[in-house]
Formats: structure tokens, C-alpha cells, sequence
């Protein structure tokens, strides 16, 4: 018996790749905590968002008669999945190029100032920007979900004309032929880990959402929402910068006088799928990464 394991990551979800490419973990997926109101680096109000994991209620129990969703509230905790393969396939690591080309790149948005902080992805002593880790050890991560045509701003890039990419708001992780699989939950300070099993029948596929989200569509409902808009749920990306590139850029913003800092735009002869919550995902720089 085995099944297969999808994690999806949508929203504010910020991917950043080990350094040191031998050892285990291959990426760290941080999630900015956003649970309350601040100024992002160039001085205007970011919203609340909220980090979650949902999965149907089978996939824990076993009872294909429920259909609810359950969800979990992240609160500043590593999360590590805990598979066992069948043996059958090795699922070797993989971001493919695709998926990268895809999501939005913290050095296409400031090249001279992306310096991400060492804590974010540190075992001990957690930024207190991040409300989750999670580390990804195997499996092949993919694009995932409708593409939108975005354009970023030169506003950090020295008065380089603005460039334009499709993006997509979700990514994948993908781990075959698995005979069990959890995930556990350790919080960064003291207190009790928490481990929810994930279960699946025989040949299917078991799928796990991971979110950062704004708190009006956490669930992402299907009901359309009226406003089209700039993606400024971005600017928490720029909370996981180290303190000395967030000083720089708000100097820079300042002494310029450009306005907001970049995030993704809505091209104005076009318009985006018209929910008003795009809160992408970005890819970082490189880390050598701590957390274990």
C-alpha cells in the first residue's frame, strides 16, 4: 500500500534554498508573521495575515464521510515532514526551473539590497519576523495554479526600465509512493511539538495546504471580490531582510522621494483575477541554512 503526498504553499511564502547542498535540507519555506498591523520599509501599513495549514478531515481520520476542512493556526514553529517511502521510487530534491521562473525574485525587486537575515532560517533564536519554517528535505516542487502577468517597479534598481513575468500564487512539493506520513509541528521557543498524521487510500493522493494569507479569504472561498490591486501584501518579504539592508532601502526610498517601495503591479492594460488577494510567494537568496 502507498500514496501520494502534495504540499501546497500559497500566499505569503518566501523559499530559500541551502547553500550547502549536501546536506539534508535543501529548503526552507518562511513564512513572515504578519499576525499584527506594522509600516513595511517604506512607511505605509501592511495588512494582517494569517499562517495555516489546512487538510481534509479523511486524510487524518480515515472517514471519507467527512468533508470539512481542518485547520491549524501556525504560532511561530518548524515544521518537518515525516515520511516513509515504499522503497519503490526515490524522490530525490528538485526545484524545477519552471517553478522558480515563476515566482517573484527578491533581486529582481532590489538586486543591491537583498541580503536576507541568517536568523530567519536559524535553529536557535528564530527572527521574530517569522511566525514558521518548514523544511523540505525531498521531493520535487512545481508551479501550481493559474499564471498572472505582473509587473515589477525599478524603483531599487537604479532607474532600470520596469520588467513583467507571469506569476503564479501556489507552489507544490510532491513526494510519491509513501506507505505513511505526518508532520510535525516544534515550536521555536519552549513548549509541546504537535504532530498531525496525514493518511490516504491505496494509489491517491493525500494534499496538504500550507497558507499565509489575509484574514478575509484564509480559506480562499470562490466568491469574487470587486477590487483589482497592486500586490502590496509584498512588502512582508521585505521584513525578512536584515536590519541594515530594511535601513538602507527606507533611506534610499527617502532620499529619492520614488514613492513606495516595488511590488508586484497590476499591468494597467490588463487586470488580475479580481479577488483582490494575490499576497504572492518570492524566492530569496541563497542561505546557508541552520534549522534541522
Amino acid at each position: 500500500m502507498s500514496f501520494n503526498l502534495k504540499v501546497t504553499f500559497v500566499g505569503l511564502c518566501h523559499f530559500i534554498e541551502n547553500s550547502r547542498t549536501k546536506k539534508k535540507v535543501k529548503l526552507c519555506v518562511v513564512l513572515p508573521d504578519a499576525r499584527r498591523v506594522r509600516d513595511g520599509v517604506d512607511g505605509s501599513a501592511m495588512e494582517i495575515h494569517r499562517g495555516i495549514i489546512r487538510i481534509r478531515p479523511q486524510q487524518i481520520t480515515g472517514d471519507d464521510s467527512l468533508e470539512d476542512e481542518r485547520i491549524w493556526l501556525l504560532r511561530r514553529e518548524r515544521i518537518t515532514l515525516d515520511v516513509t517511502p515504499s522503497g519503490l521510487v526515490e524522490n530525490s530534491y528538485s526545484f524545477y526551473a519552471d517553478a522558480k521562473r515563476k515566482l517573484a525574485k527578491m533581486e529582481e525587486f532590489a538586486p543591491k539590497f537583498v541580503d536576507t537575515d541568517a536568523s530567519i532560517v536559524a535553529n536557535k533564536d528564530v527572527s521574530p519576523a517569522v511566525v514558521a519554517q518548514i523544511l523540505i528535505r525531498e521531493g520535487k516542487l512545481v508551479a501550481d495554479g493559474a499564471e498572472a502577468t505582473w509587473v515589477i517597479p525599478s524603483t531599487l534598481r537604479n532607474g532600470d526600465e520596469a520588467i513583467s513575468g507571469d506569476l503564479v500564487s501556489r507552489l507544490s512539493l510532491k513526494i510519491a509512493n509513501l506507505t505513511s506520513a505526518s508532520l510535525l509541528l516544534r515550536p521555536f521557543e519552549a513548549g509541546t511539538p504537535r504532530r498531525i498524521p496525514i493518511m490516504a487510500k491505496d494509489g491517491s493522493e493525500a494534499e496538504v495546504i500550507i497558507g499565509n494569507l489575509c484574514p478575509h479569504d484564509p480559506l480562499e472561498w470562490d466568491e469574487p471580490l470587486d477590487d483589482q490591486r497592486d500586490d502590496r501584501d509584498f512588502l512582508w518579504h521585505y521584513e525578512l531582510l536584515s536590519q541594515k539592508m530594511r535601513d538602507k532601502i527606507s533611506v534610499h526610498l527617502g532620499d529619492l522621494n520614488t514613492g513606495p517601495a516595488p511590488v508586484p503591479t497590476v499591468p494597467r492594460n490588463g487586470d488580475t483575477d479580481g479577488r483582490g488577494n494575490n499576497c504572492y510567494g518570492a524566492l530569496g537568496k541563497r542561505r546557508r541554512i541552520r534549522a534541522k
